[in-house]
């Protein structure tokens, strides 16, 4: 039986995955797997500081 529901456990890449369905009992799950979305905030982060630039060179007369 597969109910297709979708559940969400958080567990490390090193765990062993859950197979059963919580709601009804099939040996049918499998893992989703999302890129993360966060941003880091506060001080000492900087939006610009990597790699987004491509680096200047003075010339000459400089």
């Amino acid at each position: 039986m597969q109910c297709d529901k979708s559940i969400e456990i958080l567990q490390k890449f090193s765990d062993r995955p859950v197979t059963r369905c919580t709601f009804c009992g099939a040996n049918k799950l499998q893992k989703k797997i999302a890129a993360p979305n966060f941003q880091l905030s506060g001080s000492g982060w900087y939006n610009d500081g990597y790699g987004t630039k491509a680096p200047t060179t003075k010339s000459k007369g400089e």
